[in-house]
């Protein structure tokens, strides 16, 4: 097996936590990106690997990761987009956008492509997504990073965490017809109900309850939910599972959305309306 360069967002705790573990036992260089400074050093130090620390709430964050990254590790053999969350108000973060949508889509939307120069041929791009995409129900990518008066309704609590999962997903698959023939293969999955920390900045009834024992006691496992991730892999991305795809399970689903090039491109166009302005043009997937 050849040893891989891999980073993984998110990677404080939960799934991201025992993924860089998986992956650290079987071998591979994997650099550990959290927000929280505790938690992170922790998650590393045990390991013996690198660490970062980036709040995808502040894009400025993601431009100083994404640079750190570039001048330390020239070649990325794999990118794991794992950090998330989901809040039960709506904020905007200081680069102006809903924080959901930002934490979701945009700031690892941004990263992914700041990192292009240095993923290798077959590298692999896996994005941690959620079944909360298949309920989003009507999706304008018009509204990616609206911040008016109706976004405060449109985006409340879950349904901007179900929009940004969506956004996501459906990036997913514009980002494989674009650079699959550059050698970087790209997926989306939802790895289960895991009992996570997922849910602590929510105080709504399904956070509460995610946070009971009886529910951390019955939902899958960081441990198990990191190996669907992981096995991504393991395997050849054109002959065992469809780059560009959204899983839930063993299958793809979503495929109506996830596999529109229309609706891709509506999704890339509005993505990066958002985010080239912020950075004077230097973002490249504005071209």
């Amino acid at each position: 097996m050849t040893a891989k360069t891999i980073v993984i967002t998110g990677a404080s705790c939960g799934i991201g936590a025992a993924a860089a573990k998986q992956l650290n036992a079987a071998g591979h260089e994997v650099i550990v990106v959290g927000r929280n400074p505790a938690k992170t050093k922790a998650v590393a130090e045990a390991l013996g690997v690198a660490s970062y620390l980036c709040d995808f709430e502040r894009l400025t964050d993601v431009r100083r990761l994404a640079a750190a990254l570039l001048r330390d590790y020239p070649r990325i053999d794999a990118l794991f987009n794992n950090a998330g969350a989901w809040f039960d108000s709506f904020e905007l973060t200081a680069d102006g956008f809903e924080r959901t949508i930002q934490v979701n889509h945009l700031a690892p939307a941004l990263l992914t492509d700041l990192l292009r120069p240095a993923f290798s041929k077959g590298a692999v791009l896996v994005w941690t997504s959620s079944m909360a995409a298949r309920w989003c129900g009507r999706f304008d990518p018009a509204r990616i990073g609206v911040s008016d008066d109706a976004a405060r309704a449109e985006f409340g609590t879950f349904k901007a965490y179900g929009a940004s999962k969506l956004a996501a997903s459906v990036y997913v698959g514009e980002f494989d017809r674009r650079y699959r023939d550059a050698g970087i293969f790209s997926v989306s999955i939802h790895p289960g109900t895991v009992a996570t920390s997922f849910g602590a900045n929510t105080d709504t009834l399904a956070g509460r309850l995610m946070r009971t024992r009886l529910a951390q006691a019955v939902l899958t496992s960081p441990v198990t939910a990191a190996r669907k991730l992981t096995l991504f892999l393991d395997c050849d991305p054109e002959e065992v599972w469809t780059p560009g795809a959204y899983y839930q399970g063993r299958m793809p689903k979503l495929r109506r959305k996830v596999d529109n090039p229309l609706l891709g491109a509506e999704v890339w166009d509005r993505t990066w309306e958002c985010l080239t302005p912020l950075f004077s043009g230097a973002a490249a997937g504005a071209g």
